[in-house]
């Protein structure tokens, strides 16, 4: 019997460290398939260089996104109203933000 293969889905990561000139504190990159550095504990993102670089794991935090927020983070969506209107279809009544927020 044969089974339908997917595409691999794309992993993103957020960093947590300001001690590499070309990484960004909390920002998202988008992590590249690399099973050998994988092997030594080490991740392959496109820093801010603009090249693919290996770095220790624990710089980062993996996440999971939804599909329309992988689509927005790899430049594939038109602009920033097609998010916001897909972000407010996925609202229901007015938001709770900040409801246990006090007053000092």
């Amino acid at each position: 019997m044969m089974t339908k293969r997917t595409a691999p889905k794309k992993r993103f990561a957020i960093c947590l460290t300001d001690s590499e000139p070309d990484l960004e504190l909390r920002k998202v990159y988008q992590v590249l398939r690399d099973v050998r550095a994988a092997k030594d504990d080490y991740i392959l993102v496109v820093d801010e260089s603009g090249e693919d670089y290996l770095y220790p794991a624990s710089y980062f935090a993996f996440v999971e996104m939804s599909q329309f927020a992988e689509q927005a983070l790899l430049g594939k969506h038109k602009s920033f109203y097609e998010l916001t209107q897909h972000l407010a279809g996925s609202v229901e009544g007015p938001s709770d933000l900040g409801r246990n927020k006090k007053r000092m």
